[in-house]
């Protein structure tokens, strides 16, 4: 396999003190990619190097290479932030090759304190079949206890295999800021992500999409990047994304794309859908309508109309709310309507995410630095009401215990929504009213001692 990618395993985190040998479950954790990003000093071999990382806390387990070949040395790299350890601490790798029935014990060698604090092992060369497991033992001495690293004691592994042969290419699927959607409704000038799965997982060398537009001959290549490994529903493939961008997503317009695999043995294999090729059919939304402001409460999914706002439309945020409990929480929030997508029927959560997703909503305030008038994307996509979606906006977090905005002095701000469904090119603003514009300013009224629930008079003394 080339080093193209480094594969990053987010789920794990460290867990017990035990090294016993612990019973090994397919690995299911969901992964994504990133440059491995070493400091200078760290071993010249790592650098750049495809790896499966593990992130467990305080720090990450890093296996290189992500897919071991025979004869390939193997890297641990464990990886603290420098403001944790503080170079107070020894780190030691405890192996096995046979199932437990015997062990060793190697010491890892420190690097990179300027930054972060990396620990670096070479495990050696091993042939095809041999399966490394082991676990990593920190000592803490500023602590003084060990920490264990040994993903939910299932301890790591890796698998020594020649290069599989790639057997299949399939799911092939389009998202929007992540989120799922079905083809039709794609929308226009955004970018929208593709993405793809082979099986099994290493084996892919290269995957490319090709997308061609209409009156075009020829198609436009893009090359794929893992997005995760131990993806599907065996947790066996890799999953790979492309995105494509906004120009090439005119509306009104059926775009075709394919895809080719090709695996580290030389096999090739293309998802065209039988020579009939995927389509996208790019949408044009327009929003035509704001407001309805309200509370939105997330433990029980529900929106009280104007509650939290005045008449107006002005409210009052503060830092004080009486030890409110996360299932009384609320939150400040808008609807939106916009034809062809908020009024549609949606029997499928992930879609209607997806959905939701399409329509960029933030509030754009002066509560930067000097007044400075600044985005702040909405904190969260709410629910469907009617024809109607809702979005909640300026959360607690934002503005008390450390939160984005919590410099900001006690006083009056100005604010107005805006929202968008051609990735900010136009907005629809929502001030007073509706409309390319929104009107006058809506008003913030901030006092961090009194209340977050719009009572400017329930202040702590």
């Amino acid at each position: 396999m080339k080093n193209l990618f480094n594969v990053i395993v987010l789920s794990a985190l460290f867990a017990g003190c035990a090294v016993e040998p612990a019973t090994l479950s397919t690995q299911s954790h969901e992964v994504s990619v990133v440059s491995l990003d070493l400091c200078p000093s760290a071993p010249t071999v790592l650098q750049e190097q495809v790896a499966h990382r593990y992130d467990s806390y305080p720090g990450a387990v890093y296996l290189a290479p992500a897919y071991p070949r025979p004869g390939d040395e193997l890297f641990v790299v464990v990886a603290f932030p420098s403001y944790h350890l503080l170079d107070r601490s020894s780190a030691r790798i405890h192996m096995t090759t046979d199932a437990w029935a015997a062990q060793q014990e190697l010491e890892m060698e420190r690097h990179c304190t300027e930054r972060d604090e990396v620990f670096v092992a070479s495990l050696g060369r091993y042939d095809a079949g041999s399966t490394v497991e082991f676990a990593v033992r920190v000592q803490d001495l500023y602590l003084g206890s060990d920490l264990w690293l040994n993903n939910h004691d299932q301890n790591y592994r890796f698998a020594v295999q020649s290069a599989p042969a790639l057997a299949w290419l399939g799911d092939t699927h389009v998202r929007v800021a992540g989120q799922y959607i079905p083809s039709e409704l794609v929308p226009a000038d955004q970018p929208v992500g593709i993405y793809t799965q082979t099986y099994p997982m290493g084996a892919a060398s290269q995957v490319e999409l090709f997308v061609r537009l209409p009156g075009q001959a020829d198609a436009q290549k893009f090359l794929m990047t893992i997005d995760m490994d131990f993806a599907g529903p065996q947790g066996s493939n890799s999953q790979w994304l492309a995105t494509v961008p906004a120009e090439l997503l005119p509306g009104g317009q059926q775009i075709d794309y394919w895809i080719r695999a090709e695996g580290e043995n030389g096999e090739v294999i293309w998802d065209s859908r039988d020579g009939r090729n995927h389509q996208l059919n790019p949408q044009s939304y327009s929003v035509v309508w704001a407001g309805g402001f309200g509370a939105y409460r997330p433990a029980s999914d529900g929106y009280q109309q104007g509650a939290l706002f005045n008449a107006d439309d002005s409210t009052s945020i503060g830092c004080w709310n009486h030890g409110a409990s996360l299932s009384s929480y609320r939150e400040r929030a808008v609807r939106v309507y916009v034809p062809g997508l908020t009024d549609r029927a949606y029997s499928d959560s992930e879609i209607l995410k997806g959905a939701a997703a399409i329509i960029r909503v933030e509030a754009f305030a002066n509560l930067g630095d000097a007044g400075e008038w600044i985005a702040i994307p909405a904190r969260r996509f709410a629910k469907q009401i009617g024809n109607d979606f809702v979005y909640g906006f300026f959360p607690f977090i934002q503005f008390c215990n450390g939160g984005g905005f919590s410099s900001v002095a006690d006083g009056s701000y100005q604010f107005k929504l805006r929202f968008s469904t051609d990735n900010g090119k136009t907005w629809f603003w929502r001030g007073s009213n509706n409309g390319p514009l929104g009107g006058e300013n809506l008003t913030l009224n901030f006092a961090q001692r009194c209340s977050y629930f719009n009572d400017p008079t329930d202040c702590l003394p």
